[in-house]
Parts: structure tokens; sequence; C-alpha cells
């Protein structure tokens, strides 16, 4: 029988930035599973009324605090228009250790990422956009979510497509 995998869905909310943020109505939520019998984190970002998106990333970091990034999930460089909202799936894809940078590029497994940052709550994740190039919404990854409490559950989403 196969590890079971971890699931755990993170709202993302303008209200959650460091210093918070009060002008925007976007909302959004990070879903994540961590497959530990193929080093692999499969990711969803899903989103509503958000302007000029530019990267969407993890972070090493308490709630309260910024810290430096350590999965990039997306780097739009070429983002110029946040006149129109965007909602639906932003990205979605399958991260592993090689995809490691900053604080984490050390680390040789997820289960390692798992054990060093989420089950110690030091772990955000955190969508830049044109007008909040610091943040425009985050959200905390909790640790007590990555305990197998809603693995193998299928977990509802707005966007298009099927569940990951």
């Amino acid at each position: 029988m196969s590890p079971t995998p971890y699931m755990y869905k993170v709202p993302l909310s303008p209200e959650n930035e460091v210093p918070r943020i009060t002008d925007s109505k976007a909302l959004g939520y990070l879903l994540i599973q961590f497959m530990p019998n193929t080093n692999a984190l499969y990711y969803d970002v899903v989103v509503s009324n958000i302007y000029g998106p530019t990267i969407v990333h993890l972070h090493k970091g308490k709630p309260t605090t910024v810290g430096a990034a350590t999965l990039m999930f997306l780097y739009n460089s070429t983002a110029t228009d946040n006149s129109t909202a965007f909602t639906g799936r932003l990205c979605s894809g399958i991260m592993t250790p090689s995809d490691f940078m900053g604080p984490a590029e050390n680390l040789t497994t997820m289960s390692a990422l798992i054990d060093e940052y989420l089950k110690t709550d030091d772990l955000f994740s955190n969508i830049h956009t044109l007008d909040h190039p610091n943040g425009i919404m985050r959200g905390q990854i909790n640790a007590k979510a990555l305990q197998g409490s809603l693995a193998a559950r299928t977990v509802p989403t707005m966007a298009p497509g099927a569940p990951l």
C-alpha cells in the first residue's frame, strides 16, 4: 500500500498580507497535494477579482512575517494589464525538490520541505500583482491540515478542469 497523500486547501486573502491590503476584493485559494511516494507536490491556484497577477509562490515565514521564496509557481514578467479582473485557475502544475529555491534549495526531498516548513507553520503562499508587487493576497499553510485529515478526499474547485 502506498503512503497516504496529504491535501490542503489554503485560503488566500488580502487581509492576510503583511502589511494588510485594504483596497482589494481579490480572493483565492491554493490546493496542495503532497505525494510522499513520488516526491512531488501538485498545486492548483484559483483566484477571483485579481488584477495584473505577476508571481505566485511559496515563502518561508510565520503568519505575521515576510520571508524568502521557496517555490515559484508562476512568474509572469510580461504582465501589463491591470485594468481587467481575472477569475479562474491562475496556475497549476507539479513541483519536485529540483524546483526548491532560497532557504529551501538545499533540501533534497519533499518530505524535508514538509518537516522543515509545513509542520512548523513556517510556510505561506503569496500572490503578487502589478499594483501590489510585495503581494496582494496570501495564506498560511497550516500544519494541522497536513496530517492526513484531508487525504484522499475530493476538494471542490471553481476552476475549469478536473481536480488534482
